[in-house]
């Protein structure tokens, strides 16, 4: 984006900025150099509360109001309630997924972990990333009835949980490793 080298933007969103500072500042930076309208997401410090769940709604609306002016299109709330729905069935099989990595050994496949971060990044609320975590269930699953490990080399060795490492290492050689040393990953913190 930065080189002029994808699609020209028409503003930033920022989620939550505090939750990662290096990300606040880099699109902070974006916004800056690319000469675009930032929208920050603000997320109080402490929920639930009712004057917090107010709070919160003001801001989703002006979020809204913020999209609509820079894209010249209403938002389409059947269709947002739509993905709304599909998000709420993958959460259920990412956290069953989440759930049988507590079993030893870990039914699930290390690099499930990464495909389950892409696809809730740049596919959340659509029906084919729904599809590919019911594949991937149904492979955990039937490992966890067999009582096999999911890494490809049939063995268990090692189990890992990683913060902020596995998802930005885009390098399927980094998955290969954990793979061959029957490292089972346990998800990112």
């Amino acid at each position: 984006y930065l080189a002029g080298l994808a699609k020209d933007l028409e503003g930033i969103v920022l989620n939550s900025a505090g939750g990662c500072d290096t990300n606040a500042n880099a699109f902070a930076f974006a916004s800056s150099y690319l000469k675009k309208p930032i929208y920050c997401i603000d997320v109080p410090s402490r929920i639930p509360a009712e004057d917090v769940d107010a709070y919160q709604l003001k801001d989703t609306l002006l979020m809204i109001q913020f999209l609509e002016e820079q894209t010249g299109h209403k938002l389409d709330f059947d269709k947002l309630g739509e993905m709304l729905e599909e998000t709420r069935l993958q959460m259920e099989i990412i956290q069953e997924l989440q759930e049988m990595m507590t079993l030893v050994p870990s039914p699930v496949p290390s690099f499930y972990n990464l495909m389950q971060f892409v696809g809730y990044n740049i596919c959340i609320g659509r029906p084919a990333f729904t599809e590919l975590l019911k594949v991937m269930h149904k492979t955990a699953k039937q490992n966890a009835e067999a009582g096999i490990p999911g890494s490809p080399s049939g063995q268990e060795n090692v189990r890992l949980s990683f913060l902020l490492l596995d998802h930005y290492n885009l390098d399927l050689a980094f998955w290969s490793y954990l793979d061959e040393r029957g490292i089972s990953h346990l998800g990112n913190c």
